[in-house]
């Protein structure tokens, strides 16, 4: 069996829980038993959670072929703890600086180097960069009509926010109020979870405004990003997701450590990156369609939404299981 160990709660966020669910997806598809380690507390947030094809353990160290953590507060001993259970280690990261104990690091982060992991993660396998991007499979389904609908972008009718599922920063409000003098947009599909401290102030701006539909612990995420005409999302693992279906992005770094993603996608010219008083403009900036179609061309090129089957081959390989699906074997980066 392989373990998913990923923290979630109002105050992380669901991000680490989200990507690990999509690779723990693909490594099912791969007739590979998975499973994942969660608290309460992440049941709670992540809904998705109860609903998968998962089982889902206590967050205790257990015996397992492989275990991947994803969480920042893990650490060198949370790794050590599951090797002594026998388990061989994997990891997530999101940038250098920590160091650790595994077997196996994944970064899918642009622009990070083997120089900048091989002295804090010694004699581990790196997969770095955006082609392990970890997003769901229906976002690798629906790429092909999702890019070529966005070939011959017209005006910006339906718009997407998603500023994560708990919103910690409270940021899709501001996103709404920046919406409302665009007359263009027939429909806003705001993507929340259930205990999203902003969820009152949502549902307040929604109750004003009838382009706006609310989509509470969405499944459909795939859908609405494919359907949409662009986004308003934070700067997380979210935004790999739109980069997979080309989605021309406002993107709002909602934590610190989203600066760094942030950066890497203004550079690629995948998403125009600004602070929360400037969405409005930045709104405007892209209804321009061929500022538009040339974002979505480099974000499609960054990503190209087969990360998430990448890595499970990856961690099956690690665990020395033997796959039994058979789905096509994504294309090596």
């Amino acid at each position: 069996m392989i373990v998913f160990r990923a923290a979630a709660g109002p105050a992380v966020g669901a991000g680490h829980a989200m990507r690990c669910l999509a690779v723990a997806e693909a490594v099912l598809a791969l007739g590979v038993e998975a499973a994942m380690a969660v608290d309460e507390e992440a049941k709670a947030t992540v809904p998705r959670l109860a609903s998968s094809r998962l089982s889902l353990l206590p967050p205790e160290p257990r015996a397992c072929a492989l275990v991947l953590l994803d969480g920042y507060a893990f650490t060198t001993a949370d790794e050590r703890a599951w090797s002594q259970q026998g388990a061989r280690i994997a990891v997530l990261e999101d940038a250098p600086g920590r160091p650790h104990a595994c077997d196996l690091l994944i970064d899918p982060a642009p622009g990070h180097a083997e120089a900048d992991y091989r002295p804090l993660a010694p004699g581990a396998r790196l997969l770095l960069g955006p082609a392990y991007a970890p997003i769901a499979g229906a976002f690798a389904r629906l790429r092909p009509p999702a890019l070529a609908r966005r070939g011959a972008p017209g005006p910006v009718r339906r718009v997407l926010v998603s500023m994560g599922l708990t919103d910690a920063a409270g940021l899709a409000p501001a996103a709404l109020a920046a919406l409302r003098s665009l007359p263009d947009v027939e429909r806003i599909d705001v993507a929340v979870g259930r205990a999203a401290a902003s969820l009152p102030a949502i549902q307040a701006a929604a109750a004003l405004d009838p382009r706006v539909r609310l989509h509470l612990d969405a499944s459909e995420m795939a859908e609405l990003t494919a359907e949409a005409d662009l986004a308003i999302g934070a700067a997380g693992g979210s935004s790999w997701e739109r980069c997979a279906l080309g989605l021309p992005t406002v993107a709002v770094p909602a934590v610190d450590n989203q600066a760094e993603n942030a950066r890497a996608l203004a550079e690629a010219g995948a998403a125009l990156v600004v602070g929360p008083d400037e969405i409005g403009a930045a709104v405007e900036a892209l209804t321009d369609p061929g500022r538009r179609a040339a974002m979505s061309a480099a974000a499609a090129a960054l990503v190209d939404g087969q990360g998430a089957d990448r890595i499970a081959r990856a961690l099956v390989e690690l665990a020395g299981l033997s796959p039994s699906g058979s789905g096509p074997t994504p294309a090596a980066p």
